[in-house]
């Protein structure tokens, strides 16, 4: 199994960092004061050419570009995890690139502003670091210990049980008797 990367991906002002909006597909990302929240954190996914695949550890949804968008000002937002261009990043020095749309990542440098696609040109707001992070293991649901069950007593036989119990047996001895009896002899007739 390979070991999972994770990192924030912060603005060159290194006091903010990319922050998934919500747990859903489309969902946006933003720009938002760094904090040790889950939804800052991504895995940084190295594939072949020096690119790479960035998935949110709290929504395990990908960086992506919305509507398979070319243009200036291209919504960036999370989307399933799945092989596609529009999730491919190439990261630089200082800048990330989409291998779809050969476009930089660029946002406005305040809080809560989405991220978008715009061409290179050098300033601040296209300038990003991809800062290394450790994260602690969470508790998976699978690994997380219940108390045991407690058993439940034994049922007794109730007594409508019973009773349907002696009846049962009563009719099968009864059953028994009547084709075991023996038919009374025929009278013979006195003849004079």
């Amino acid at each position: 199994m390979p070991v999972k990367r994770y990192c924030k991906i912060t603005a060159a002002n290194g006091t903010k960092a990319l922050e998934a909006l919500d747990m859903q597909a489309g969902g946006a990302v933003a720009l938002k004061d760094i904090s040790d929240s889950d939804y800052q954190i991504w895995e940084n996914v190295s594939l072949s050419d020096n690119r790479c695949k960035f998935v949110n550890r709290a929504t395990k949804l990908a960086l992506d570009v919305a509507f398979t968008g070319t243009d200036n000002g291209t919504p960036v937002h999370q989307w399933e995890n799945i092989d596609t261009e529009t999730q491919i990043w190439y990261v630089t020095d200082d800048t990330i690139i989409s291998a779809y749309a050969n476009k930089c990542l660029d946002v406005a440098l305040e809080d809560g502003e989405s991220v978008q696609l715009w061409d290179k040109l050098g300033t601040d707001n296209q300038k990003w670091a991809v800062v290394k992070t450790t994260v602690t293991k969470r508790a998976s649901s699978a690994t997380k210990k219940k108390p045991a069950a407690k058993k439940a007593p034994a049922k007794k036989e109730t007594a409508p049980a019973a009773k349907k119990q002696a009846a049962a047996t009563k009719k099968a001895s009864t059953a028994k008797k009547t084709t075991t009896a023996k038919k009374p002899a025929a009278k013979k007739s006195e003849t004079k």
